[in-house]
């Protein structure tokens, strides 16, 4: 794959990535969770409850009288999901299972994927996917090397699997690159998975923000504002 075309597909991805988004955590889910069952993978169907029940749309939060305050949450944009070949036994299902799981863990938290093409299941995972009606541009998958996706600015998160020897280089070479900081989710425990099944491991994939409205009365109308102001004169 040429530069050209890789960045024509990160550039795809940005252009769907707002709709699929909006389109609310819990009809992501119900399309994932279908293909989740078909590929019998009981991790990621488990992550994907977790993710429906556990990740509302927005969470009250305490606040002083007069004032509603609400924590809401989007996915980052642009996730890639990746590997290092050499260094994975593509033979072991165990591998399958936490490729499966970060790549579902970032369409349900409203990313758009580029998923890279390491070996045969990667086919499997993305035919699935577009069968269970997730949309081409929102998943894609691309032959490129490890380190060409490390060059690319527009990937807000890279969600890797492989070994712990690789994560120093890898982190180094997303460091050097120009453009935002990316995240780097690694798996790199395939008898355990202990990142995939750590508490905060879906809220890695999201960005937070708080709304902090002004319930009152003066606050919220305006002719009391106006007659408040004039009474001062």
């Amino acid at each position: 794959m040429t530069t050209q075309t890789l960045q024509n597909a990160i550039l795809k991805a940005g252009s769907a990535w707002e709709a699929w988004n909006a389109l609310g955590v819990s009809k992501r889910i119900e399309k994932l969770s279908k293909a989740a069952q078909e590929l019998d993978q009981p991790i990621t169907t488990w992550l994907m409850d977790r993710i429906g029940t556990t990740m509302p749309a927005a969470v009250d939060l305490p606040g002083p009288t007069g004032e509603a305050n609400s924590l809401h949450w989007s996915g980052r944009g642009i996730i890639c999901v990746c590997a290092d070949a050499n260094q994975v036994d593509l033979d072991n299902g165990a591998y399958d299972t936490a490729i499966t799981a970060q790549l579902f863990t970032a369409l349900a938290t409203g990313n758009a994927v580029i998923l890279q093409d390491t070996h045969k299941y990667m086919h499997r995972l993305h035919s699935v996917l577009l069968s269970a009606g997730i949309p081409e541009a929102v998943v894609q998958l691309v032959s490129a090397s490890l380190h060409d996706l490390t060059q690319q600015e527009a990937f807000h998160a890279y969600a890797f699997c492989g070994t712990s020897d690789t994560l120093a280089p890898l982190n180094q070479q997303l460091a050097q690159r120009g453009g935002m900081l990316a995240q780097l989710i690694s798996e790199t425990q395939f008898d355990t998975y202990p990142t995939i099944t750590s508490l905060d491991y879906p809220w890695r994939f999201v960005t937070e923000s708080t709304l902090s409205v002004n319930t009152t009365a003066v606050g919220g109308n305006a002719t009391l504002l106006e007659l408040g102001g004039k009474n001062d004169l």
